[in-house]
């Protein structure tokens, strides 16, 4: 394995490096910054799975005219690191491949340059006490394709996790997911807080998974700044799950479903658009049974 690793060559023409058939582990930081005089590019393809600390960044980026690719090719290798920077210069190609981003503090994903998403998945599984997911707007060519807020305790906490978006807005044109998981002997309260106004294409899903014997509670919140959030479906499917509308608008384009758990409409408008037809189910007792 590297310590850190750094690919930054003075490039006068396109040049293309690519890693061999082994897994590459990083226990530092990856950098890829070519220099060119003019506009010219360097792709990184990944030859299988590549895996750095999840204290560490991989940044992607160029100086001068240089820019640079990260490719995972059609191979689909996955990317498991702590924190990705997309600078100006960066293109991170995704394909269908699996990014996992664990680090816990600091900004997990920042957007600058051009991310591919394609059909990938983008997995936060980091546990820490407060974590900025992104940084910068993943909308239209930006924009995610499956996202997952996915945690698991590592340590025993009585006090809610608080995971942010950043301050643009967020497109995901397929599913996402918050799904935390409580460790062997401890809790996991997770509270996902949105920066900006939120859009996801699919479904949007709320909630836990048991993986010992304490508890795990998924909180999705729309903010006191009242951000949109707007959803092909939404399904609730956990009693330890929460949908706060705070004075949000919450657009429905299918399937409001929710067997259990508790929506927590405060001010809220919710707004069904679809021309067909949609299941309303608001499974539950009390408060959390009503709009």
């Amino acid at each position: 394995s590297f310590n850190n690793l750094t690919l930054s060559p003075t490039i006068t023409d396109n040049r293309t490096y690519t890693f061999n058939s082994s897994a590459v582990t990083v226990a530092g930081n990856l950098i890829i910054n070519p220099t060119a005089a003019s506009a010219k590019v360097l792709t990184v393809n990944l030859g299988a799975d590549l895996t750095s600390s999840t204290s560490k960044t991989i940044t992607i980026s160029g100086t001068t005219s240089g820019t640079s690719v990260l490719n995972t090719t059609s191979s689909n290798y996955a990317i498991t690191t702590g924190l990705i920077d997309i600078a100006t210069a960066g293109t991170l190609t995704a394909n269908g491949s699996t990014i996992s981003l664990g680090a816990t503090s600091g900004t997990l994903f920042t957007r600058t340059g051009t991310f591919n998403a394609n059909t990938s998945t983008v997995k936060y599984t980091g546990d820490g006490s407060t974590i900025t997911l992104t940084s910068g707007a993943f909308t239209t060519t930006n924009a995610f394709y499956n996202l997952q807020v996915v945690p698991t305790s590592s340590a025993l906490v009585l006090t809610e996790r608080t995971y942010t978006f950043g301050s643009s807005a967020i497109t995901v044109n397929n599913t996402f997911d918050v799904n935390p998981t409580d460790g062997e002997a401890a809790n996991m309260f997770l509270k996902v807080v949105l920066g900006a106004a939120f859009t996801v294409n699919a479904t949007t899903t709320l909630t836990n998974t048991p993986g010992g014997t304490f508890l795990a509670t998924s909180t999705l919140d729309t903010s006191g700044s009242n951000y949109a959030l707007t959803t092909g479906s939404l399904v609730m499917s956990h009693a330890s799950s929460t949908l706060v509308g705070n004075a949000s608008t919450i657009t429905v384009n299918n399937n409001f479903w929710k067997t259990a758990g508790t929506f927590t409409p405060n001010t809220s408008t919710v707004t069904f658009t679809t021309a067909t037809s949609s299941t309303i189910n608001l499974g539950g007792t009390g408060t959390g049974s009503q709009f």
